[in-house]
């Protein structure tokens, strides 16, 4: 059980992701997106050192079981920062870079859910 009720670690990778999802979808329709993509990248390069730090680096022996999932969303997220880098130079329309991203993002919302909560 959780103590003080304060978020486990997939809770706090979850609420991550969906930061990141908040703001691709605020950068939607917006003709400038330079300033946004900046956070875009702050954000996720902390969601993956968070991940890195708190996830992967410290794998209990209670949790072999999650590493197929925990290897999936380290490819996703290291894919995503290769999506978020093209959208800074992207010459293809934007829309398509940002679908590309937001499915990647969706795919991590999936593989969150199937984490355990406590």
């Amino acid at each position: 059980m959780n103590p003080l009720n304060a978020p486990t670690k997939f809770q706090v990778l979850r609420k991550e992701i969906e930061n990141l999802k908040s703001l691709l979808d605020q950068m939607r329709g917006l003709t400038d997106v330079k300033v946004h993509i900046r956070n875009l990248e702050r954000s996720h390069q902390h969601t993956q050192e968070f991940f890195q730090s708190q996830l992967l680096d410290q794998i209990l022996p209670t949790e072999e079981d999650l590493i197929p999932y925990y290897v999936e969303i380290n490819k996703q997220l290291r894919l995503l920062g290769a999506d978020v880098s093209l959208l800074k130079t992207s010459r293809q329309s934007l829309s398509q870079r940002f679908d590309k991203a937001g499915d990647r993002i969706t795919l991590l919302l999936t593989y969150c859910k199937s984490l355990p909560i406590d």
